[in-house]
């Protein structure tokens, strides 16, 4: 391994792995990209828009990239870690990121990111302790991920983020599990592990941890207004949305044809917490939002509010330790909650038209627990299910209410009731997602926006741009808004004490998203996929809430022209 020279913030080097080749090797972090995309997201989009395009993601030709950034492992509410590839879900660029105790086991391991390309010829494992090993993980194949989990950590006392049966099997929308319960869910970065016989990456740490940023006198105020802000979420954690967005009329029932559940207060925050084992955090969190749960003989991680959602509500659901059950499920055997829960309500309004033959009746949870397996195992029914909600209403019909932007399924917000999360869906360069501007947080939590104004375009671009920094600095989205305020020049200020070196933010919250467009417009995608699921333009709510079609368009043109874009398209120049 080459020596490399260390900016302060950054270990200075990136990992190289190629697979077919068994080749190991490491390269210098290059001074260039950090100051123009920071890290994590930033830097993932960068190498990703390099590779060879126009290859199908479960190819050996796609790789997977994962970044950290300066601020990983050494403040409060930096725990996260990012995972760039090219989705086997959507076609498109796909980040996805997870916090817990992984991404900073892997800062301490001594690098910034590592890149994985090829295929092993059976299945393996990377192990990451003083030396880099690429070991045999036949004996790992087909168990699921808690169990994998447990065996490597016994083994070699490092953290681990695997595969489970549904990244083995390719599900489009499989995950990758660390610390047995955090996900890097959305968009099937677990299938392109499984496409590589990748099984997992176990890292020791093999340095001291020297934090970069004593926490003086600002930085215990900044803590203290967190404490006062979030005195709800580290009671609830995110369960307490349930009673938010039914409130308003967003929470999705029934695969989007409301946006109200009659039995709400059954899987909200209240409900969860009577189920409540202990409170968990990530690394160096002072909040503290997740909830450790138990129901008969199982105790996991969550279930967060979006799970809460795609398997409740949006499917008919009202049996809260069901749902603590099916999340379980989930995380063992690697899938996205989202959309397992999601192309799972789909199913079941495809059954109720008699569209399949398949029985699959609304809120049946015992179906829905064989479900789950068999879309891991791709097995009767199962095997067509793995494909994602897309492929699904492209094979049987339903497209009208395939509730997808991209390939993707939707969060748990009905756009109808909350316009800057329409537009957010529509132009998201992942596909539908509610963290790539996290509007519903000035529109449903506060009443800084009017949530049914089409005045959104400028709100939306900027929170966009943030929350692409946010994602690169690596920082939690609650911690950022919170303890930050989600400013571009409190950002700048963290990466000057942390690196010693000025940064442009908004320049780099803009060029991450440019370039990100860049990369899904020469892999075919157009203007024509900026859209929403046409039963939102078409199908009032309980309330009578409907997008109406023509101002959505006019405020999509709105956001193209603050972007300087034609025809939605970003000039290649990047500044």
């Amino acid at each position: 391994m080459k020596k490399h020279g260390k900016m302060f913030g950054y270990n200075g080097k990136i990992l190289r792995i190629d697979l077919t080749k068994k080749k190991i090797s490491s390269e210098s972090l290059d001074k260039k990209e950090v100051i123009y995309y920071i890290g994590g997201r930033g830097i993932g989009i960068k190498k990703l828009y390099e590779n060879k395009r126009k290859i199908d993601p479960l190819s050996p030709e796609n790789i997977l990239i994962f970044m950290m950034g300066p601020l990983t492992g050494f403040t409060p509410f930096s725990a996260f870690y990012n995972l760039t590839t090219k989705s086997p879900l959507t076609g498109t660029c796909l980040s996805s990121h997870s916090g817990g105790l992984f991404g900073p086991e892997l800062k301490f391991s001594g690098f910034d990111g590592i890149i994985i390309k090829g295929k092993s010829e059976k299945p393996c494992y990377i192990l990451i302790d003083n030396e880099v090993e690429i070991r045999d993980a036949s004996d790992l194949w087909g168990k699921d991920c808690k169990e994998t989990t447990d065996i490597l950590e016994k083994e070699h006392r490092g953290k681990v983020v695997c595969i489970g049966q549904g990244g083995e099997n390719l599900v489009r929308f499989a995950s990758l599990m660390n610390d047995r319960d955090r996900a890097l869910g959305r968009g099937g970065a677990g299938a392109v592990c499984g496409s590589k016989n990748l099984k997992a990456i176990v890292v020791r740490r093999n340095k001291k941890i020297d934090t970069f940023m004593e926490i003086g006198d600002e930085f215990k105020k900044a803590l203290e207004i967190v404490k006062v802000k979030s005195k709800n979420l580290k009671k609830y954690g995110t369960s307490s949305v349930i009673d938010i967005t039914n409130s308003l009329g967003v929470l999705p029932t029934r695969n989007f044809n409301d946006g109200e559940f009659e039995y709400a207060e059954s899987i909200n925050g209240d409900s969860l917490l009577k189920n409540l084992v202990k409170k968990k955090a990530c690394f160096l969190c002072p909040i503290g939002c997740s909830n450790v749960t138990k129901t008969d003989n199982i105790i996991t991680e969550g279930p967060e509010y979006e799970t809460l959602c795609s398997f409740g509500s949006n499917i008919g659901n009202s049996d809260i330790k069901a749902i603590i059950r099916a999340n379980d499920l989930c995380n063992r055997f690697g899938l996205d909650t989202i959309s397992c829960g999601n192309t799972i309500a789909f199913a079941m309004e495809l059954s109720e038209k008699r569209m399949i033959d398949e029985k699959i009746e609304w809120g049946d949870m015992d179906t829905v627990f064989s479900l789950i397996e068999k879309i891991a195992k791709r097995e009767g029914i199962g095997d067509l299910l793995s494909q994602g909600t897309k492929r699904v209403s492209e094979k049987v019909g339903g497209k009208e209410f395939a509730i997808h932007v991209k390939g993707m399924d939707l969060p748990a917000y009905d756009p109808r009731g909350s316009i800057g999360m329409a537009l957010s869906y529509a132009i998201s360069n992942r596909g539908a997602c509610h963290l790539r501007s996290s509007a519903y947080a000035y529109e449903l939590f506060t009443s800084e926006h009017d949530r049914f104004s089409y005045e959104k375009s400028k709100l939306v671009k900027e929170l966009q741009e943030i929350m692409a920094v946010v994602d690169s600095l690596l920082l939690c989205k609650f911690g950022a808004r919170s303890a930050y305020g989600n400013s571009f020049e409190e950002f700048e200020r963290l990466l000057k004490m942390a690196t010693g070196m000025d940064f442009n933010t908004s320049k780099i919250g803009e060029r991450i998203i440019k370039l990100e467009r860049l990369y899904n417009f020469e892999e075919g995608l157009s203007i024509k996929d900026d859209t929403l699921p046409e039963r939102f333009f078409t199908e009032e709510t309980s309330r009578g809430y409907l997008i109406d079609k023509t101002k959505f368009k006019k405020m999509l043109d709105e956001y193209y022209k603050l972007c300087s874009w034609k025809d939605g398209k970003p000039i290649k120049k990047l500044r």
